[in-house]
């Protein structure tokens, strides 16, 4: 069993029609192709990686934040 974050994001309709389209044409759930999108846009072949990259990132970006509100 995978353990995985979630992340909300707000997207445009049309970007979202587009993951499922994608989604559709590669037999694949919207979630995965977001995540495959995340890891291309990251320069990452390996997901996993990506996602950990991505997960660095806003870990690092949520501290920033933090520390200005402070």
């Amino acid at each position: 069993m995978r353990n995985d974050k979630l992340i909300s994001l707000r997207l445009p309709t049309d970007l979202l029609a587009a993951l499922d389209k994608r989604a559709e044409s590669e037999g694949l759930p919207r979630g995965e192709v977001v995540r495959r999108a995340i890891a291309d846009g990251l320069g990452a072949s390996d997901h996993a990686k990506a996602l950990k990259r991505l997960e660095r990132e806003v870990a690092r970006l949520r501290s920033a934040v933090e520390g200005r509100k402070a």
